[in-house]
Formats: C-alpha cells, sequence, structure tokens
C-alpha cells in the first residue's frame, strides 16, 4: 500500500507540475478545468491513504499470534514497531522511482493502472488474514461500543499530550510533502525526475529513524533520546530558515535530518502509547492513526498560506511545530498528573 501511496503521489505531482505552469501562462483560463480534474485525483489518493493507515494498528495485534513459531524473534513490542516502521518507508523508496518510470513511457493515466494492481494485491493479502484473538476476547458491540472506546482512550490526559507532542513533528512533515514538487521543480529548477530522485533520497533516509532508535535504545532511555531528538529538531528548523534556499541538495539534506528525526521518535513513543491502554490497543491504536493523519492535514494547509516562498514557510512551521513539541515534552516530564515511567526504563 505504501508503494501504491507513492506511485501516485509522484505521477500525480510529476503530472500537474507542468500543467500548472501553463495554467499560469494562460492567465488561469483553464483553470476551472484543471481544478475539478484535479481534485478527483487527489480524492482516490486520499481513500488509499486511508486504507492503508488501518495496515499498522492490526497488523501489531495479530503480530504476536501471526508467528508462533519464531519465539524471540522480536524481543519486544517496541522493536516490532520499529520494524514494521522500516518497511513502511520501503514503499516511499522505491515508488517514486516507479511514478517517475511510468511517466516516461506512459501518459498519466498508467498511474490509476498501476493503484489498482496494488489494489488488487492488497486485497489478495487481506484476504489472506485470519482473526488472532481467542472468541472470549472478541469485541460483539456496535458502532457505538467502537466510538465509546476511542473517548475513552482520549480521556488519559498523559496519552493525549504524547501523542500531540508526536503528531506535531508530522505537521511539519507533511507541509514538505505538499509542496515538494513546486520547491524543487519551480524554485530550484530541477526536472520533475530530478525531484523524485530527491524525494526517494529522503524516504530512503527516512528508513534509518527506527534503525537509529534500536541501536540507541540499548545504551540510553527514551528519556535521553527525546531530549537529543527535540534539539536536533530545533537545529533543522533554524538551519532550513537561514539556507535552505541556497541549493536544492542544501534543503534536502536538512530535510533528511527532520524527517529522520521523526521518524526515530515514532516506533518508541508509539509502544508508550500502546502500553497506556492495555487491553484496548485497538482504540489507542485508531486514535493514533486518525491523529497523525489530522495533523497531516493541518500540515498541508498551513503551506498554503501566503508565505514568501515554500521553503521558508516549511521552515518556520517546522520550528514552531518543534517549539510546542519541547513545551509538551516538557510538560510530560515535570508534571505529575502527566508522567510517564516507561520513558525512564
Amino acid at each position: 500500500m505504501a508503494m501504491g501511496n507513492g506511485t501516485f503521489g509522484s505521477a500525480d505531482f510529476d503530472t500537474m507540475a507542468p500543467m500548472v505552469k501553463n495554467e499560469k501562462r494562460q492567465n488561469g483560463k483553464a483553470g476551472w478545468l484543471l481544478r475539478p480534474q484535479h481534485r478527483l485525483g487527489q480524492t482516490g489518493l486520499s481513500f488509499f491513504i486511508i486504507l492503508s493507515s488501518t495496515v499498522i494498528p492490526f497488523s501489531i495485534d495479530m503480530y504476536t499470534p501471526a508467528v508462533p513459531s519464531l519465539p524471540g524473534y522480536f524481543n519486544t513490542t517496541g522493536q516490532m514497531i520499529a520494524i514494521i516502521q522500516v518497511l513502511a518507508v520501503v514503499g516511499p523508496v522505491i515508488a517514486p522511482l516507479i511514478g517517475g518510470i511510468l511517466l516516461i513511457f506512459f501518459d498519466w493515466r498508467s498511474s490509476f493502472v498501476a493503484l489498482a494492481i496494488f489494489g488488487a494485491c492488497c486485497l489478495v493479502f487481506a484476504l489472506l488474514f485470519e482473526e488472532s484473538l481467542p472468541q472470549e476476547e472478541r469485541s460483539d458491540g456496535g458502532v457505538a461500543s467502537t466510538l465509546y472506546g476511542l473517548v475513552k482512550v482520549g480521556r488519559n490526559r498523559s496519552f493525549l499530550t504524547l501523542l500531540a507532542m508526536v503528531a506535531f513533528f508530522n505537521v511539519a512533515f507533511s507541509s514538505y510533502l505538499a509542496v515538494a514538487s513546486y520547491i524543487y521543480v519551480d524554485f530550484f529548477g530541477t526536472t520533475p525526475q530530478g525531484y523524485t530522485y530527491f524525494f526517494a533520497v529522503t524516504a530512503a533516509f527516512t528508513a534509518l529513524g527506527p534503525i537509529i532508535w534500536l541501536k540507541a535504545s540499548k545504551k540510553v532511555t527514551p528519556r535521553a533520546f527525546t531530549h537529543v531528538m527535540m534539539i536536533l529538531g530545533l537545529v533543522a528548523a533554524i538551519a532550513l530558515l537561514l539556507f535552505g534556499t541556497s541549493s536544492a541538495f542544501a534543503f534536502c539534506g536538512l530535510l533528511i535530518l527532520y524527517a529522520t528525526i521523526q521518524s526515530a521518535i515514532r516506533p518508541y513513543t508509539t509502544n508508550v502509547l500502546l502500553s497506556l491502554q492495555q487491553g484496548d490497543t485497538g482504540s489507542a491504536s485508531s486514535l493514533i492513526n486518525f491523529t497523525f493523519s489530522m495533523f497531516g492535514v493541518i500540515g498541508m494547509s498551513v503551506i498554503m498560506v501566503g508565505w514568501p516562498n515554500y521553503i521558508f514557510g516549511i521552515g518556520a512551521i517546522m520550528l514552531v511545530c518543534t517549539c510546542l513539541s519541547c513545551v509538551l515534552w516538557m510538560l510530560l516530564l515535570r508534571s505529575p498528573r502527566l508522567h510517564i515511567a516507561e520513558f525512564d526504563k
């Protein structure tokens, strides 16, 4: 599913960039035709993203009984989550390259054909899933019972504070995803294929985040690791504001640093969030994914405000969001009502 998202996204951005340029040259005369077509395509992508976001929650719940023949293969749930996150970025690494290749030999419609193929493959694998919960542990409630479970999880102040702290990082990164093609193609003058390579490199380095945490977790506590990530996040945001416009490589390098920080924080914080809701990880994981998606939507919307340029806008959003994350982190550390003991283990 990650490959499907990335393939469509790459082809969509590469296709729309020259169309937007033509629209500008024609003083917007074709805008009323272009925008509905683009919105319709983005709606399809949105539904695909929603479907793909449901995979990690139930894959976490199914993990233990799904591999009974591999005892000790994953030592902790945190390691399992980290490995899933690494696999989740393999698709975005490969997908933009596939999307770029498709546009070399075919037109933009090929991205939809590829998306349909990926969807069919996902359907086949989904049909192979088997219920892992014992009969006595399964929920027999309806929609109202499910919604009540979400409300119950949302009443946990420590859970919501930590979730918001991590989700703020997604605001900044989503703003980058929304305008990356315009930055590379319009601002730096790279080709659409060149933008694809920059995007793929950023995604590839993002895969290092969970691995960095797995290595660091053997020597430092989550508390100390989070301190370092917050400091690096502030450095990356300030550096982007100062030097981001100097070259495409400088911009890409700073985004790689911030994206790696975001991906390094996700595994162990997700593990802590799930540990705060023992016995109801389904509701917890659903709320986690919903919150990340909504914060991502906020990031994609805020970047469209009238910034001097998109690079400055991303840098400003990164700085504000990282500062807000730091404030929430301090609250978690200093407030007895919000303290989470797992960060000291």
